[in-house]
């Protein structure tokens, strides 16, 4: 894993905990920044976690640091965008026009950041998978199917062991049709599969349906996270 993905890594944990404790001071951070001096990913992940406290100042903050450290004109970009979010809870504030498909790739990047309890390691495949959906798209949704797989396996393992080696996910979703889930939630699952398997198989994506894919994404882990 190269640094800086090592870093964000590390960083999205640290906003977890953040997060789930409602710590202002951010104690999570501090070794990081002992470790990481000047970083702008923990600047922008540090801003993130307040934007999800509701601490507003501090959250724009540390987006106003993150654009001015990060190295890379796509960050910054993710950066301004922030600040212009935050500055939009303001009622007097009239943020830039965005387009649509940039602000929903990267307001669902803000809400994965919510659901802390998924595992670790799907909240930061999931949230990595947005990060690139405009760029490696076949391969973020992907990521999006492995990721609502391995949830499935973790809060239904008796479906796992019905099928063992030859488990299949679309059997499996079948098979939680009896599990008093809403039809809603079996639909957004089925979707994330059917996007995934063609991404995986055909190494292609249906552009008209990629918005839909993301929402149905954010839904399935708002399911997991709250079951």
């Amino acid at each position: 894993m190269s640094e800086w993905r090592e870093i964000w890594k590390k960083a999205i944990i640290a906003s977890k905990y953040m997060i789930l404790n409602n710590d202002s001071s951010a104690s999570d951070f501090e070794s990081l920044f002992h470790e990481y001096k000047n970083d702008g990913m923990l600047y922008f992940e540090k801003g993130i976690s307040y934007e999800i406290l509701k601490n507003y100042p501090e959250s724009l903050s540390n987006y106003e640091k993150a654009t001015d450290l990060f190295p890379v004109p796509y960050w910054k970009k993710v950066a301004e965008f922030s600040i212009e979010r935050v500055k939009a809870y303001s009622l007097d504030y009239i943020p830039h026009n965005y387009d649509g498909f940039y602000s929903l790739q990267w307001n669902a990047f803000l809400e994965v950041h919510k659901f802390i309890n998924i595992t670790d390691e799907n909240r930061y495949l999931a949230i990595s998978a947005l990060a690139r959906i405009d760029s490696e798209t076949t391969v973020s949704l992907v990521n999006f199917r492995t990721v609502m797989e391995k949830e499935l396996k973790n809060h239904f393992p008796e479906v796992v062991r019905k099928y063992g080696k030859d488990f299949c996910l679309s059997k499996a979703l079948s098979d939680l049709k009896i599990e008093n889930i809403d039809w809603k939630v079996l639909n957004d699952m089925d979707n994330v599969r059917e996007e995934g398997n063609l991404a995986a198989h055909e190494n292609e994506y249906r552009r008209e349906y990629l918005k839909r894919t993301i929402n149905s994404f954010i839904r399935v882990l708002e399911f997991f996270n709250n079951i």
